[in-house]
């Protein structure tokens, strides 16, 4: 008797324990944590279940209070092999999930039950019926982007023109007119305007404005200035990027960003064309992705000059460092004020990828996480941390100062595409040739072979903010579709959705410019691979243009200043179930 009463309470205990645990569970999983923000998300997805791909890491923002139940206390809720782990209070967290997708029945349900069951706090992510609305800030940028040689068509004084006339794109065209944006660029900025953009990112090309050396273009000059012009008039403002990888050819055979003389010809260059553009435009952008023309035309040899030289590449890096510096010392000295008369906005361009491990576990998994932390150290974290820091990081120096460098940006331009899997194959060295990423099984990828990954997007910005705390404008995002459209609308909106999501963890996202307006010349792939909402036919004398859905979907977010259930489900339906976020919503 004794014995069976012993253990009939002991069941009792388990039943009281499992009942806790639930509890607690559910606590988790509601988001009742303290010290969060109203509306704060707390769970980013969960899953149902899948032995490859169930591992869940939930944990706060870096700064906030752990949840009440937890004070003290390292809790682990396990149910069914899923594991929602809420870390030790006093560690560093971050929402994150290794996320692969498995669509849920609703994008703002989790374990098939909608949030508005499970939280009970007015406000916080709740739903009303099946519509949503994500609101962008007031005065949110909404622009597209382009690159001078990849639309202007003709820059034949440069070194790319130069190096095309060889044979070596890919598809065995040239640049030629390109998208002949030089002479129509009327007609582009009307587009633009009509479809609610508010601002436009271009380049000015030095190999026009300088076709030899010391010798500059006047007319060209008052070219670019008229374009500039008829962009303000029709109400879009201007970023404006320096140096967009071309080179005049002049300079690169006097040894580009190699040659002791070529900073020196830079600044007579910037000296004489800052001052000329000043009152036209809004951001400046020095460089645009420096680590392109470090890696890919010096460490890899894709582009020009097409050299495989780790020390080459290493005198490029600090070349460009020390370019950027100077470039955003000379905005400064030389702009009085931004023509709405605020502070002068300069910063950079940087390519950023969400670089993960591909195995899931085992030796193969630690070995692919130390290649993953260089590779995103290779890749664009020494330039990030340079500048930060102004000393040269490494590899590519040995932490000399470099002038001016340290915090030189107002800014940050941030460039995302695609999440990296590093493995241990060789392949992951290069981030050009389409076809060289492994992605995990059930991971889409673009006609360019990037992994479409919207959650790495959040991540780059969480990244960008924490490690500057300056505003981050998007200097580029966007989706070589592998289809006429569909692939590239869902894309846009499940990376729109993503940069709502930093906006509302914190993060000072002031604008958006897509990569691309219209379809242009993309370097070595020619005009294969096709980024434009735009679409342009090279084979066809007129070039004309034709505005792609994804064009019209663009309209229809700018129109609202948001993205909403609606839009969503018309133009990319089941991507919100595909790639669900936690938000803040708003009825209609």
């Amino acid at each position: 008797m004794r014995g069976a009463r012993e253990r009939r309470l002991a069941g009792q205990d388990l039943h009281a324990l499992r009942a806790r645990r639930r509890a607690r569970r559910a606590a988790l999983l509601q988001g009742g944590v303290a010290g969060r923000p109203h509306g704060a998300p707390v769970l980013e997805r969960a899953r149902p279940r899948d032995p490859q791909a169930d591992r869940l890491v939930a944990g706060l923002p870096q700064g906030r209070a752990a949840p009440d139940l937890a004070q003290g206390r390292g809790l682990r809720a396990r149910r069914h092999g899923r594991l929602a782990r809420l870390l030790r209070p006093e560690r560093e967290a971050r929402l994150r999930l290794r996320d692969e997708p498995h669509g849920l029945a609703d994008p703002l349900s989790a374990h098939g039950r909608p949030l508005s069951s499970r939280v009970s706090r007015p406000g916080r992510g709740q739903r009303v019926g099946v519509s949503w609305r994500l609101e962008f800030p007031e005065g949110f940028w909404w622009g597209t982007a382009t690159a001078g040689h990849q639309v202007e068509g003709n820059n034949v004084h440069s070194n790319w023109w130069a190096w095309e006339q060889e044979g070596k794109v890919n598809d065995g065209t040239t640049s030629g007119r390109a998208c002949d944006y030089y002479n129509r660029y009327p007609e582009d900025h009307a587009l633009m305007a009509r479809h609610g953009h508010t601002g436009f990112r271009l380049g000015l090309e030095w190999a026009r404005l300088e076709p030899q050396e010391g010798v500059f273009d006047e007319v060209a000059l008052e070219h670019y200035l008229a374009m500039l012009a008829d962009l303000r008039a029709r109400g879009l403002k201007v970023c404006l990027t320096l140096n967009h990888w071309v080179l005049p050819n002049w300079f690169a055979e006097r040894g580009g960003w190699r040659a002791r003389t070529a900073l020196a010809r830079w600044e007579r260059y910037l000296r004489w064309v800052i001052p000329r553009v000043a009152d036209q435009v809004d951001l400046w952008i020095t460089l645009n992705e420096p680590m392109v023309p470090v890696l890919v035309g010096h460490l890899i040899g894709y582009h020009p000059p097409c050299l495989v030289d780790p020390l080459a590449a290493g005198q490029v890096f600090r070349a460009l460092l020390r370019a950027h510096a100077l470039a955003y010392r000379m905005i400064h000295a030389l702009v009085g004020r931004a023509p709405d008369g605020g502070p002068v906005q300069a910063g950079y361009a940087s390519a950023v990828q969400y670089v993960e491990p591909l195995a899931e576990r085992g030796w193969q998994r630690k070995l692919e996480t130390v290649l993953a932390k260089v590779f995103a150290q290779v890749s664009y974290k020494a330039w990030e941390e340079s500048v930060a820091t102004g000393r040269v990081a490494l590899p590519f120096g040995r932490r000399q100062r470099i002038k001016d460098l340290e915090g030189s940006l107002d800014f940050l331009g941030l460039n995302y595409y695609m999440r990296v899997s590093a493995t241990v194959s060789l392949n992951t060295l290069s981030n050009v040739q389409a076809g060289q990423f492994t992605a995990p099984p059930g991971i889409e990828t673009t006609a360019m072979g990037w992994q479409v990954y919207p959650p790495g997007f959040f991540h780059a910005l969480r990244e960008g903010w924490e490690r500057f705390h300056k505003p981050i404008y998007v200097t580029e995002n966007g989706c070589a579709s592998v289809d006429e459209d569909d692939q590239r609308r869902r894309y846009l909106v499940s990376h729109w959705a993503q940069m709502h999501r930093a906006i509302e963890s914190g993060v000072d996202v002031r604008g958006y410019m897509l990569w691309s307006f219209m379809d242009n010349f993309e370097w070595r792939e020619g005009f294969e691979k096709q980024f434009g909402i735009v679409a342009v036919d090279h084979s066809d004398p007129a070039l004309t243009r034709r505005p792609r859905q994804s064009a019209e979907l663009y309209r229809e977010l700018i129109a609202g200043n948001a993205l909403t259930s609606e839009i969503a489900e018309r133009h990319a339906p089941g991507v919100m179930k595909r790639w669900p976020v936690p938000a803040t919503l708003r009825a209609r």
